[in-house]
């Protein structure tokens, strides 16, 4: 686990065009789960599109404008094909991120569009490795997920996490009327 890939598998090429990656225009990608391909890529799409989204290469013709055109990714992939992943590799993921911290790399914001509803058990080492992030001065952005419920009632981990640190994103919707999408979890705090 937490090999560093700088290979040219499509999702790299796809990220290359479209970011501005590290100075000598890389994006590197930590491969922390275990994977029975070994792959690198980003299977569903939705973290190359926000990262676009956040860090497109603006003035090039090529129809996008970044939100932060000069922003630096980097990935930390944890997620299996399958859409899974577990606490385990996202602690080693946030651990990993509070070390290049930690070593001066200027990282401020994560951005986490993963989750689940939680189950019979707290998470208690995946919010301590969220808090250790925030105590790093690292803002951490999840999703507030998409089962359409109270996550005061029917907590959504990470985004229920009392942490000052994280900042919960819901859905929105631009139809009309506009506002939080049906799907979209919601909350008092959120």
């Amino acid at each position: 686990p937490g090999e560093v890939f700088r290979g040219r598998d499509a999702s790299r090429q796809l990220m290359r065009r479209w970011l501005r990656g590290s100075p000598d225009g890389e994006v590197e990608v930590r491969r922390v789960a275990a994977t029975a391909d070994g792959a690198t890529v980003e299977y569903e799409g939705h973290g190359t599109h926000t990262s676009g989204t956040l860090g497109a290469v603006s003035d090039n013709g090529q129809g996008i404008t970044a939100v932060a055109p000069k922003v630096r990714i980097l990935a930390c992939k944890f997620i299996r094909s399958t859409g899974t992943g577990s606490d385990a590799d996202a602690i080693e993921c946030f651990n990993y991120i509070v070390a290049l911290k930690q070593r001066g790399v200027n990282i401020r914001v994560t951005n986490n569009s993963w989750g689940a509803l939680r189950g019979q058990f707290f998470p208690a080492a995946l919010k301590n490795a969220v808090d250790a992030a925030g105590a790093a001065g690292i803002v951490n952005v999840f999703a507030a997920g998409n089962d359409g419920v109270n996550i005061d009632n029917i907590p959504h981990d990470p985004a229920s996490f009392t942490s000052p640190s994280i900042v919960s994103v819901a859905a929105s919707t631009r139809l009309a009327p506009a506002g939080r999408a049906g799907s979209s979890n919601f909350g008092s705090r959120w």
